[in-house]
């Protein structure tokens, strides 16, 4: 014995041997006859969402099940078994999950049951377009139905595109809001980017825990459209052929220019009204120079880098469109260059405006006058002179992005606001026109709530 023990001590282990063959998987058996999913509640689930889904099987016991919902994008976090014929499970959807139907795999013990295209993945919003196209420079209706268990706020829910571009769609309209669908309609860029386009909605913009609502990334497809030519000085008549269409033009953005863009109705029906954007064509870049959906005249002034302009998109106030003889308008461009003048270095309140002098006949060659100012700390108001001599009537533009208040008096320097015609600074760029002809006017620019800024305004005779 002592012999062996010694010898095996010295030998030690003998060589590795060639490798076994591969273990088998364990065997899955099929649903039998009988055994089946007899229950998927709820049966569908929403992208970027959380959610509890109840399992029923039957003629078969569950021992210790798993759960698939048919592939990414659907995560099973956990799975409580209720008894041996029902489970719950905790399902995490991604936001990019993709849409449909899904096969929903109860696997237990070697068993496998399937119920095919059981569970259905859906946007929080469905989206159905109602009307018109979703071209660039156009309008499109789009109904939603909100599939989520989180109800809309029909007073504060806001919609737009889910990823920001340089190009894109805003909501122009809103025809109604409810806690489970609504409608809106949406304005195309000139310039938008064309291809699928996913809408996110939103309850509350101010609060950042606020519940967003996505649609499929589809939402809308942006198709490619080409603005008509419009030369200034020379009107272009045209009809909205359509419920939603739209006269998309475009025409040169001048420089150091008063620019006059006028739509007329010619049929019985049409309420014409106008939307002027950017050079850029799009919302985004300039969206505080957007001139918004509004009725003509709208006029606009741009300084040594225009910033509005090119782009002119003509709609029916009511959305509507049809016979010639019903949705006729004409679109008239005009352009007014400026001579720019220097704002005074000197204050110049309402006791000592600055002194624009006499304007330029209409028909000159630079009929207008352009000063680009600012309001600064202590400027009580910036005030302008100008003399059209009795015989014109007068047109003022002012544009600004500050916190500004802009008024026009035929005869007084301190442009009370009760007599005067007022500038919407809401809307950043407007023109007010005289009723009668003018001899001496002014034009008043004062901070509002303690605001102060750059601004630019313009004035001239009209015709």
């Amino acid at each position: 014995m002592l012999c062996l023990s010694a010898v095996a001590a010295a030998c030690g282990d003998g060589a590795k041997g060639p490798p076994g063959e591969a273990g088998q998987p364990a065997p899955v058996t099929p649903a039998q006859l009988g055994e089946s999913v007899s229950l998927v509640s709820p049966s569908f689930g929403v992208i970027a969402r959380k959610a509890q889904v109840t399992i029923a099987v039957d003629a078969y016991k569950l021992i210790d099940p798993t759960v698939d919902f048919g592939g990414a994008g659907v995560k099973v976090r956990g799975l409580e078994i209720v008894n041996d014929a029902s489970i719950i499970a905790d399902l995490e959807i991604a936001a990019e999950a993709t849409l449909g139907a899904r096969d929903v795999i109860v696997s237990d013990e070697g068993k496998r049951i399937v119920a095919t295209a059981a569970f259905k993945v859906v946007p929080a919003l469905e989206t159905v377009i109602s009307g018109g196209a979703a071209a660039q420079g156009g309008l499109v209706r789009v109904d939603l139905k909100n599939r989520d268990r989180i109800p809309l706020a029909p007073f504060s829910f806001q919609i737009a595109p889910a990823k920001a571009t340089t190009g894109t769609l805003g909501v122009l309209a809103r025809g109604y809001l409810t806690a489970t669908d609504g409608q809106f309609v949406f304005i195309a860029d000139p310039r938008a980017v064309t291809g699928p386009l996913q809408l996110v909605g939103v309850n509350d913009p101010d609060d950042p825990d606020s519940a967003t609502f996505l649609s499929a990334p589809d939402a809308l497809t942006v198709g490619e459209r080409s603005a008509l030519p419009i030369t200034p000085g020379t009107p272009r008549s045209d009809v909205l052929a359509a419920e939603l269409a739209t006269g998309f033009f475009r025409y040169p953005s001048p420089a150091n220019a008063i620019v006059d863009v006028r739509v007329s109705a010619l049929g019985d029906r049409i309420a014409p009204v106008l939307d002027v954007m950017p050079p850029a064509g799009t919302l985004a870049s300039e969206y505080d120079y957007r001139a918004p959906n509004r009725p003509g005249p709208l006029a606009y002034v741009n300084g040594a880098a225009p910033s509005l302009g090119d782009f002119v998109i003509v709609s029916d106030a009511s959305f509507g469109g049809g016979m010639p003889a019903d949705y006729k308008y004409t679109l008239a461009v005009t352009v007014a260059p400026g001579a720019v003048v220097a704002e005074s270095a000197t204050p110049h309140p309402a006791a000592a405006p600055q002194d624009l002098g006499l304007l330029p006949a209409a028909d000159a060659a630079t009929p207008s006058v352009i000063v680009n100012g600012e309001i600064v700390t202590g400027d009580t108001a910036d005030v302008y002179r100008v003399d059209a001599g009795g015989t014109s009537r007068v047109q003022v533009v002012a544009m600004s992005t500050a916190n500004l208040a802009m008024r026009f008096h035929p005869t007084d320097p301190t442009c009370p606001a009760q007599t005067s015609r007022s500038f919407d600074i809401e809307i950043r760029s407007d023109a007010v026109e005289s009723e009668a002809n003018v001899g001496v006017g002014y034009v008043c620019v004062l901070p509002s709530g303690g605001g102060k800024g750059k601004y630019t305004i313009a004035a001239r005779r009209l015709p």
